[in-house]
């Protein structure tokens, strides 16, 4: 009775609800209820008018829930809230139930019916669409196409249109002639769906771009309910494009309004039309500084981008598109913003490409993808998954401790943590994907001898053998078996099996594929797991089945040049492929690859330093430190070019010496937590000098948004606000006016106390004021985002300092370097 109680408009008559009795499923019930089934019985009559545009006339939608709006988006989030909720249940019930240990462990346990437990808890697997495994294993398979097929060419953003004249018809006919776009999540999802198809089509059928080798893409959904597509997309080239080549594909620049055909007549450029409607970014920045897109003073996008008179590449970022200025014969666009009159140049204009812009009426954004820094941004983006959030209140007198140690349950922080909009809810209930590639990745287990995961239940001693034998035979033991009876899969890698062979789940075996290449493109790809080094062993065995073909066994791999090794890492030192580190720094550039947060890199360079045998540890940090210190370099060249750093070279220095110095520094802190220091691997130590001269310019990029309150408008307020102070306010400003000015003060704590109401924010935003007037620096914040958002320049303290949420005695303010 739940939906008839909580939706009694939409179930006048007091209709039961999905419920266990039934013997169709949430999803399959609540897509029967959401379907206009009223006119089943006859064919829609429809009449196209003079305008072009297709309207019903055999009567409206009459399904209650259609007619809903705001309530019947309500309910289909509901409904998809409880079907996936029922899903995150079963996971959340069955994981005392359904456990998992090695093979070998297993075997010990029953052969010996132990009364001890085995098993490791499972949280929220990787099958689980949308989850964070889910994301996570969708980035390494695309990067799994990086890795195989070298770099994209193109990622394209593709963002639905609700003035689409599709949408328009589909409310006409299916709709009661007054509901917008918004009242009908049902019908976005089923619009954008055909439309992302088609646009697939002509990316991979129609070949308007070449033919492709392989492409990926996600589906997102915007806060305002609308669905976009991130499509990153190879062509069947051994080359990239040249900037020539990727002018006549992608294009910056605002259009002719018109255009002249062969008889020299003049006609309405239709391209212009829909690029100055979509295609346009802001304005922002000075001309705009409350955009959404303005983060401290900026615009997230980098707009507006610099005038460019010819395209160029470069190593270090994304393509420079050719972008004249109006001097240089760049059209202009004069609009009208918020009643404002808005000069519009090629500096506004975000790339895209012609034909697909007039094709689909749309923001249809396209990128080159050239440096590898930002190929794995884009392949990261396209599978961050939905927007999340999620935030504890506990008591103050919580032990930190304890609070430390909690177990994450993953599959509430699932629950709790997300927004789902009504367009959403349509588009899971209907089975559509989240994410999807060609080729397909086949992800292939390692393990070691008899320790191949077994799911099993405890105290279902019957059902756990079957499972026991059942998982004895998995990808990586079948490979072995292939290759004893397949001579052409001797001549393959383990990762190639899945490009000629099928995985038979039922008989567990590797069959030849009956379809073969597609003109020379697999049908799929393999990906072996990632290994983290300090597992010797396992790592050592990846190594070998990176390079060994033709291997029947794990005794088998470990034989070279007629020697019968003991060992993995034993086999892979004779090979060669740990001489003279080769392995850890192998594994670094690997890891580089496919990791976007840098800081994990440097944790795993410790890890790889303290646990694992390095001969050379100063070739070792050579090797990696460009790989380290990614994110500082990236972080000091964007201040440098705002021209906001204020740090002198002095001694030789450059923006890589103080990135790689910061890298140091950061690597000193990870070791001190190992009980090591770089002195102990005799690594150079960071000079904490220019650390920090470094972190005061940085820092006010933190804390210092002094364009936000310019002196001249702190001046402004100042004088008119400060005749205003009553005698104990001006007593507390002077007070603090006097201590600021007071030299050789090393700090200073003062503790100001009043009644609500008396004025202390007035107070404290005058003295902000004067502050700013003297063109000093002042970081203003408060324990509430109400509170901070009366103060000049106010934040809260946990985004001031980057306080934890849910602090313990370990905590630090992560304020970024």
């Amino acid at each position: 009775m739940y939906d008839a109680t909580q939706y009694p408009t939409l179930f006048v008559k007091g209709q039961d609800g999905w419920h266990l009795d039934l013997d169709e499923t949430c999803l399959e019930h609540t897509n029967f209820m959401i379907v206009d089934r009223m006119n089943d019985d006859k064919e829609v009559e429809v009449v196209t008018g003079l305008d072009g545009n297709i309207s019903r006339v055999d009567g409206l939608c009459t399904n209650p829930i259609l007619l809903g709006r705001k309530l019947g988006q309500q309910y289909i989030v509901d409904q998809y809230a409880k079907s996936e909720f029922a899903r995150l249940r079963y996971v959340e019930t069955h994981q005392k139930e359904l456990c998992c240990e090695m093979y070998s462990g297993l075997q010990d346990a029953m052969g010996r019916d132990a009364q001890g437990s085995v098993g490791t808890r499972v949280i929220l697997p990787s099958s689980f669409t949308g989850g964070d495994r889910y994301m996570h294993q969708q980035y390494l398979d695309s990067m799994a196409l990086f890795q195989r097929f070298g770099r994209p060419h193109f990622f394209i953003t593709f963002t639905f249109n609700p003035e689409w004249r599709e949408m328009k018809e589909a409310l006409a006919m299916f709709g009661t002639g007054d509901q917008t776009v918004l009242d009908r999540p049902d019908l976005v999802a089923r619009v954008f769906k055909l439309k992302k198809a088609q646009l697939i089509r002509d990316l991979t059928s129609e070949c308007i771009f070449g033919r492709l080798k392989a492409r990926t893409h996600s589906i997102e959904f915007q806060k305002r309910g609308f669905p976009h597509a991130h499509i990153i997309v190879w062509l069947d080239l051994d080359r990239h494009l040249t900037p020539g080549e990727m002018d006549k594909v992608i294009c910056a620049e605002i259009p002719d309004e018109k255009y002249s055909d062969k008889f020299g007549e003049l006609h309405d450029n239709p391209i212009y039309e829909a690029v100055t409607k979509f295609m346009l970014h802001g304005p922002c920045g000075a001309r705009n500084s409350k955009l959404s897109c303005m983060q401290d003073g900026h615009c997230r996008f980098n707009f507006p981008k610099k005038y460019q008179f010819e395209t160029e590449l470069s190593e270090d970022g994304y393509p420079v598109y050719r972008r004249r200025s109006p001097v240089d014969g760049g059209n202009t666009l004069i609009k009208f913003r918020n009643g404002e009159r808005v000069q519009y140049t090629n500096a506004d204009v975000v790339p895209y490409n012609k034909y697909l812009t007039w094709k689909y009426n749309c923001h249809i954004n396209i990128e080159y993808c050239y440096s590898i820094l930002a190929i794995k941004y884009h392949i990261k983006y396209i599978n961050k998954g939905s927007d999340l959030a999620s935030m504890t209140v506990g008591s103050a007198d919580d032990d930190s401790e304890g609070a430390n140690n909690e177990a994450r349950n993953e599959v509430d922080e699932h629950r709790t943590k997300r927004y789902i909009s009504g367009a959403e809810g349509a588009w899971r209930l209907r089975g559509n994907e989240l994410a999807e590639r060609k080729p397909t990745v086949s992800r292939l287990p390692l393990h070691l001898y008899n320790q191949q995961a077994v799911y099993f239940v405890p105290n279902d001693k019957k059902g756990t053998i079957e499972r026991m034998e059942k998982s004895s035979r998995t990808k990586l033991t079948a490979f072995f078996e292939l290759n004893e009876e397949d001579e052409f899969a001797r001549t393959l890698l383990y990762r190639e099996i899945p490009e000629h062979f099928t995985w038979d789940c039922k008989k567990r075996r590797w069959n030849r594929r009956a379809r073969g290449w597609d003109e020379g493109i697999p049908e799929a790809i393999g990906r072996m797991y990632s290994i983290h080094p300090t597992k010797v062993e396992l790592y050592s065995l990846r190594l070998l089945l990176n390079s060994v073909r033709g291997a029947t066994g794990y005794s088998n791999i470990n034989y070279y040049n007629g020697v019968q090794y003991e060992t993995h890492q034993e086999a892979a030192i004779a090979r060669g492929l740990v001489k003279s580190d080769v392995m850890w720094i192998a594994c670094m550039k690997e890891a580089h690859e496919t990791e976007t947060y840098i800081p994990r890199l440097r944790k795993l360079f410790v890890s790889i330093l303290t646990k694992c045998e390095v001969g050379d540890h100063r070739k070792f940090f050579e090797a990696s430190k460009d790989l380290m210190n990614e994110d500082f370099l990236r972080r000091y060249k964007r201040q440098y070019e705002r021209n906001e750093m204020g740090v002198e070279f002095e001694d030789g220095w450059t923006l890589e010496d103080f990135a790689t110095n910061s890298c140091l520094a950061h690597l000193e802190k990870l070791l001190e937590l190992e009980g090591h220091s770089l002195d102990d691997f005799h690594l150079p130590l960071a000079n904490l000098d220019k650390e920090q001269v470094i972190q005061n310019s940085m820092l006010e990029e933190i804390i210092g948004e002094e364009g936000n309150l310019p002196p001249n408008k702190a001046k402004e307020f100042y004088e008119e606000n400060f005749p205003k102070l009553n005698p104990d306010q001006l007593h507390a400003f002077n007070t603090i006016k006097q201590l600021i000015l007071e030299d050789n003060r090393d700090g200073l704590l003062i503790f100001l106390d009043a009644p609500g109401g008396t004025g202390k924010t007035f107070t404290l935003n005058v003295l902000i004021s004067w502050i700013r007037m003297e063109d000093r620096e002042v970081a203003s914040s408060a324990t509430s985002g109400i509170a901070a958002n009366l103060l000049h320049l106010g934040r809260t303290a946990h985004n001031r300092y980057k306080l934890p949420i849910n602090p313990t005695k370990d905590s630090t303010c992560n304020i970024p370097t």
